[in-house]
């Protein structure tokens, strides 16, 4: 599997519930048309926990996004596709692109969900 999480924060001209909206109705199904995408989360925040800044500011975080892929090979041609180019249109929209970080990740399960253990 290949995976890669983003760290958002919303397009601050939204509300918080027009940006979740949107996240969810809007932007939720453009990511499912990317093609290669075996797997997609969103994890909206409802606070934010011990995020202070060295400077003494808060960090706010307002969503993370996570997605799978089979390989990394999948990945990047997804990267190219136009669905991938629609969705960055709508991040533009719904989220504060100046701020959003993503990384490939290895995920290390060490106590799985109670909904995925059965």
């Amino acid at each position: 599997m290949y995976k890669v999480v983003w760290i958002c924060r919303f397009n601050a001209e939204l509300t918080p519930e027009q940006a979740q909206r949107h996240w969810r109705e809007v932007h939720a199904p453009l990511v499912l048309k990317v093609p290669g995408v075996i797997g997609y989360v969103q994890n909206h925040c409802v606070e934010t926990v011990g995020m202070a800044l060295p400077n003494g500011e808060e960090l706010v975080i307002d969503g993370l996004a996570e997605a799978w892929w089979e390989t990394e090979d999948s990945y990047e041609a997804a990267m190219v596709s136009p669905e991938w180019k629609a969705l960055n249109a709508d991040a533009e929209i719904n989220f504060d692109v100046s701020t959003m970080v993503g990384a490939t990740v290895v995920e290390h399960v060490i106590l799985p969900p109670p909904a995925a253990r059965g």
